[in-house]
């Protein structure tokens, strides 16, 4: 879990409680920072550091008491802000009284997230031996670990579980599921989801969509479209309940039922299913569920593999200008490299100028792309060093030879002769 983002919450509760309490002089959080010169203060204002010093100011006051959460959600900020030396830095001047496993499983799961072995492991072995309680938690970071790293030891992690008779989690379940399939045991993938639910866990929308993916890539669909029925029965069955609630309720479930419905428009999209997908977006609007950029993003993608770009980049210009939706970067590139691809100039450069529109600023990605619809077309391109230059760029080694190739104003030999 990242405290980090809880401590926002947290801040703003034990700010208030100050009471008239006005930071200014010596007192102020946020004084200006030492050694930092004018051009870097911008990067002092980005929420995260932001929050590192705030958070700091907060420790510093003798009227406000840290709890070990709080301390927890100071080593995930230095973690992420500063570098795990200097969080573990941190951590060694922590009261004794708050150095507990929520703390240390903070620091473990930043020595994940940036994929360090060695630190992970030196961290999950001091809280062993510190007697810190052997938690999911702990056990599942090592296990996302070695899925990313080392397979070979996930079965070490599972062992240990079993001796210190730690109950595995969804989320731990759901790890080696995926482990699984990414290894093709489809066996071994049916015997973990049979152990789970024999512990009485439920799979929840993520595990099915992992499920469904797995069975694709193995050439499953039957069993594939079966997990893909049931995730649409539960939404349906979601829809029923949802009317009996109250509204808060109603909102959180339209929310949950969301990332659902976009789940299972991913994997139809990766697998060409058209028809489904569309029942599925028409399901989302009878629901009430909100359309966002991702549910966007999982549609055009899916018209895209299925051979239709036009469609693709017409409901996108609906969406955009009737739901007042700003697409993603991602999304506009995926028309865009379709476009380039096929050597279509004219939309290629169409979807550039939408891009500039809706407020992604022109940079080598976009250029590179509609380059290359030119190199595709066999057409020369006039202004275009120009264009660059414009937008404060000038061109990059493999671009500029890629650029020779359509140059309308380029020499050649016979150019040179006629001359």
């Amino acid at each position: 879990m990242c405290y980090a983002n809880n401590l926002i919450n947290s801040i703003i509760k034990r700010y208030r409680a100050l009471g008239t309490f006005r930071p200014t002089g010596k007192h102020d959080p946020f004084p200006p920072a030492r050694g930092v010169t004018s051009s870097a203060q911008p990067q002092l204002a980005k929420p995260h550091f932001l929050l590192d010093r705030l958070s700091e100011w907060l420790e510093s006051q003798e009227s406000i008491e840290f709890s070990e959460r709080d301390y927890a959600s100071r080593v995930d900020l230095i973690a992420k802000i500063r570098g795990l030396q200097k969080a573990e830095a941190y951590i060694d001047k922590i009261p004794d009284s708050f150095k507990g496993e929520i703390v240390y499983r903070t620091l473990l799961a930043n020595c994940v997230l940036n994929n360090d072995i060695k630190k992970a492991e030196k961290v999950f072995n001091k809280m062993k031996d510190l007697n810190l309680p052997v938690t999911a938690f702990a056990c599942n970071q090592l296990l996302l670990l070695y899925k990313r790293t080392d397979k070979k030891k996930i079965a070490d992690v599972l062992l240990l579980m079993e001796k210190e008779n730690v109950k595995p989690s969804l989320f731990t379940y759901r790890l080696l599921i995926e482990t699984k399939g990414m290894s093709n045991d489809i066996i071994g993938m049916e015997q973990v989801l049979e152990t789970m639910k024999g512990e009485g866990l439920e799979l929840d929308s993520r595990l099915q969509v992992v499920l469904a993916r797995q069975y694709i890539y193995a050439g499953m669909k039957e069993k594939a479209k079966g997990v893909l029925k049931e995730m649409e029965e539960k939404g349906d069955e979601g829809n029923e309940n949802s009317t009996q609630k109250q509204i808060p309720e109603t909102e959180q479930w339209q929310k949950q039922n969301t990332k659902q419905y976009t789940c299972m428009l991913k994997v139809y999209a990766n697998n060409k299913m058209l028809l489904k997908g569309k029942e599925i977006v028409k399901q989302m609007s009878e629901s009430g569920c909100r359309l966002g950029s991702l549910t966007w993003d999982a549609l055009v993608k899916l018209y895209i593999e299925t051979g239709e770009i036009e469609k693709a980049d017409s409901i996108l210009n609906k969406a955009s200008q009737q739901l007042n939706m700003k697409p993603l970067f991602a999304t506009f590139m995926m028309i865009l490299d379709h476009y380039a691809k096929n050597g279509d100039v004219h939309n290629a450069e169409k979807i550039f100028y939408k891009m500039r529109q809706t407020g992604y600023v022109s940079r080598y990605r976009q250029y590179d792309s509609l380059l290359q619809a030119y190199i595709n077309a066999k057409v020369p391109i006039y202004g275009f060093r120009e264009r660059l230059k414009a937008d404060n760029m000038f061109p990059s080694k493999m671009l500029a030879e890629r650029l020779a190739q359509v140059d309308a104003f380029k020499k050649t030999a016979v150019s040179d002769l006629l001359d």
